[in-house]
Formats: structure tokens, sequence, C-alpha cells
């Protein structure tokens, strides 16, 4: 129901399991006749577009929502001619799902001190969130500390498992706000109780298609998605040159050693912790990377590569098949766990957080042109 009118959708729209048909986001309405005729279809960024009217599900409702075509982001519209404030969203815990931007007028100083975290100290004009990349940076970096003080701080939240931080995170987001004035504490003198900066935390989490599959083009296009950029290292562009020499050689085996090892070194330039262990098979079978964050939590990363077409766009991305289960998937990590050293710390760590519901899952994704491309996943619709 939107407004007065009521519509109709696939029941089984939304429903990845694989133990029902796949369905169509299109939106159903009862005509004249009587008969039901197609008036829109969901997007997936969780939008609903009727009769060329946009809607966003809110709660128990629907609101109106419009794009802006100067600040490039969606806004909540308040209806007919009552005079509510626009309220500008952006993506939250997940691709559908949307929070309030930041209050980027009312945290100058914030914005300021976060553009020299990021490396960026001379740049003191207006920030810039549209047109800048470095703003864009700046903004990304205080997005993601915000969401993660949130996740850390608030103990039910802390305590759930990681398939529900990220909705949880909105709604409070939606309830309470950011805590700017943490992130503001933060960057004077990190005080007792506050994390230090995850920049995985902070991102949204994508759930795997139906056939196990991720749309590359799509993560790409979305910064909240993806795990921040930076200028390779000396010894990265190293990794990066041994790479395309045997990608150029066609020596699949090598590249997949060498893709493996630059998200090494990315990870732990950036204060990640390699764990050793996780594998068996004399290291050819199991976990391709296992990282402990800043603050504790245990990241498990499966290195991949994509193609794209004449065009420059990318594939997808879909994870391997086992005999008994997929890759990533809960059923494939015990099974992992299984055959590996149970001595290791990759092997122990990534126990740990599974009876805890605390492992946090990794696509690492190497473009034709060696770009990484980092984010988190969810497998949970091919996990039987």
């Amino acid at each position: 129901m939107i407004g007065a009118e009521l519509y109709f959708m696939d029941v089984n729209y939304g429903n990845l399991s694989g133990n029902v048909p796949l369905a169509v986001s299109d939106l159903f309405a009862v005509g004249k006749t009587g008969v039901l005729k197609k008036v829109g279809w969901i997007g997936e960024e969780g939008i609903y577009t009727i009769n060329n009217v946009q809607y966003l599900s809110m709660n128990s409702g629907f609101c109106k929502v419009l794009f802006d075509s100067a600040r490039l982001h969606f806004k909540m519209v308040g209806p007919g001619t009552q005079s509510v404030p626009d309220i500008f969203i952006e993506m939250g815990g997940a691709p559908d799902s949307w929070v309030p931007v930041l209050a980027i007028d009312k945290i100058p100083n914030l914005l300021q001190s976060s553009r020299a975290i990021c490396g960026y100290p001379g740049r003191t004009v207006a920030f810039d969130w549209v047109n800048s990349s470095i703003d864009q940076r700046a903004y990304s970096y205080v997005r993601s500390y915000l969401r993660q003080i949130i996740g850390f701080c608030e103990p039910n939240i802390r305590r759930a498992p990681v398939a529900e931080k990220g909705a949880l995170i909105d709604a409070y987001i939606w309830r309470q706000g950011y805590p700017y004035d943490c992130l503001a504490s933060i960057h004077s003198a990190l005080p007792p109780g506050m994390p230090k900066f995850d920049a995985l935390q902070g991102l949204a989490t994508i759930k795997c298609s139906k056939n196990g599959n991720f749309n590359m083009q799509r993560i790409v296009g979305q910064m909240q998605l993806y795990y921040p950029e930076r200028e390779r290292s000396q010894s990265e562009n190293v990794l990066l040159e041994e790479w395309k020499a045997v990608r150029n050689a066609r020596d699949d085996k090598g590249k997949g050693k060498l893709n493996e090892k630059m998200y090494a070194a990315r990870l732990t330039e950036d204060g990640y912790t390699l764990l050793r262990g996780g594998t068996y098979g004399e290291g050819q079978n199991g976990f391709d990377c296992v990282f402990e964050g800043p603050t504790g939590s245990i990241y498990l990363l499966e290195a991949k590569h994509v193609s794209s077409n004449p065009a420059g766009k990318l594939g997808s991305v879909s994870l391997g098949s086992t005999v008994r289960s997929r890759q990533m998937t809960n059923t494939w990590v015990h099974n992992v766990l299984k055959s590996s050293d149970p001595n290791l710390p990759a092997a122990q760590r990534v126990f740990e957080a599974m009876s805890n519901g605390q492992l946090f899952k990794l696509l690492g994704v190497t473009t034709p042109e060696g770009k990484l491309c980092i984010f988190k996943i969810d497998m949970s619709p091919v996990d039987f």
C-alpha cells in the first residue's frame, strides 16, 4: 500500500534461497477491467518506481524520493505543500538500505581534520563532496569511521551476528544520528573505549545473487561498497609488475598466487595482520588470506579476477563450488577448518569468530589492469 493505492508484486521477489522460482521485480495494479497491469518496478537499490514517481520503503510505510542532480543524491520529500525540509539520503549497510547523509554544513572542523588524516592538510577551501575527489575520500572516511564507532560502542550491535550489524547501525542512525563528537575526540587523542579506524567495518555488505555471483560493474560505481583506494607503495608496484608478467604469459596458477600476495600486501601495509594457516594439501587448498583488523575483527578474504568487455565494462564474479558447498559459505568454511591445522592462528581465529557469529567475509577482485577491489560479502543465498 502506497498512499491510498494498493499494488502487487511476486510473492517470491527478494527470496534468493534457491527453493523458489526466480521472481521479477515488476509492480502491478488492478486495472479498470479488473486485470493486473504493470505500473512499475523495484530497483536493485530498493527504490520503488510507480508511474515515473519514486518511493522508498521506510518502517511501515513509504515516502516519496527525488534525485537531486545538483548534489547527486536522492532526497526524501514531504507530502503535498507541507513545509517539511528535504532529507538527503545515501546507501547504508546494504545496497538497498538508506540513511541520512552526513550534516556537512554542521561539522566543518571535523571535515577539515579528516582531510588532514586522509593526506590533504593543505586543502582549506569549502568542502565539496560532489565535485572534488579529495573531499569524496574525506567524506567516505568520516562516514565509515562513524559507522564503525556505532557498531563498536553499542553493545547490542557489537554482539549481533555479522549479517545483522548493517541494519542495526542504519536503524541507530535514523534514531540517534551520527556520533560526530566521538569522532572529533578521537582526532584529538584516542580516548579509552574508542576504536582505532578499520575501513572495512564501515562498508556496506553485498549479498550474492541466487547463482552466487557479484556484479562488479555495479560495485565499483559505489564508494560505500568497496575498500578505499590509495596509491600503491613501492613494494606493491613490484608485485603488480610480477603479476602483469604472469598475466601476459597466461600463467593462471602464478597469477592466482600473486593476486593473493597483492591483497596481503595491501592490507598488511594498512595495519591489518595476516594470520598463518587455514590451508591444507601443502597449501594448495583452503583460505586465501585471513586477517586480524586493528580492533580484533577477523576477516576471511578470497582473491579473484574479473574480465571486462571491449568497452571496459566489468563482468560478474562467481565463487567456485566444491562437492559439498560453495566457496565462502559457512558450510565451506567449516569444511576447510576440518582439514586445516587447528594449532595455527588462522584456523583458531576463524573458528572462534564463526562460533560467535563475528566472521567477516571479503572478496578481493582484481581487474584486467590490476586494480584491487575489496568488499564485504554475504553468501547466505547459496549456503544450504
